[in-house]
This record gives C-alpha cells, structure tokens and sequence, in this order.
C-alpha cells in the first residue's frame, strides 16, 4: 500500500496518491514513520458509496497522517468503490499545484 511505503523512506516524495486507502496497523504506522519522510505530500480519494472500504478508513488515515506531520489532503467523491474520471481534474491539480 502507498501508504506504508511513503512512510518508510528515507526522503520525501513529491506526491503520492490513496484510491480507497487505509492503515492496518495505527501504531506501526507511526514507529515506522522516518522523519524524512514527513515532507511527502499525499492524496487520499474515496467514494462516499464505496462498501468495499467504507470513506470512514480514508478518513482516519487522513488524520492520522496530518497528525504525524505529513501534508495530506483528502478528497470524498460521489461515487463507489471504483474512482469516477472527474477523479483526473482533482488529481492534475494536486500534482501541477504543488
């Protein structure tokens, strides 16, 4: 998961994306944080109707990594568990604004 791996590096990325993302494990994600690493940005986009992976788990991740420092934006669409193509616009301007 892009997630877990951001979190592990040693330097920052300039950006990464989370379809429908989560964290397994709250208290492993923060040992593993690397200080390095908190200059990533991330982009968290969910369906509100996805029953797959319910908004609430990207919900809890988005404040956990603003908690832990990372710059991270979060973004509920109206949609399902699969990502609409309006997704593109939200994801061009994350990438082209930073």
């Amino acid at each position: 998961m892009v997630l877990d791996y951001i979190i592990r590096q040693r330097f920052s990325i300039a950006g990464a994306i989370s379809i429908a993302g989560f964290i397994h494990d709250k208290k492993n994600f923060i040992q593993q944080a690397t200080p390095e690493s908190k200059n990533s940005r991330v982009l968290l986009i969910h369906g509100k109707k996805d029953h797959v992976i319910y908004p609430s788990a990207s919900e809890k991740a988005h404040k956990l990594l603003h908690e832990s420092g990372y710059q991270s934006e979060l973004q509920i669409l109206n949609s399902s568990h699969k990502v609409p193509l309006n997704a593109k616009a939200l994801i061009e301007k994350f990438f082209i604004f930073h």
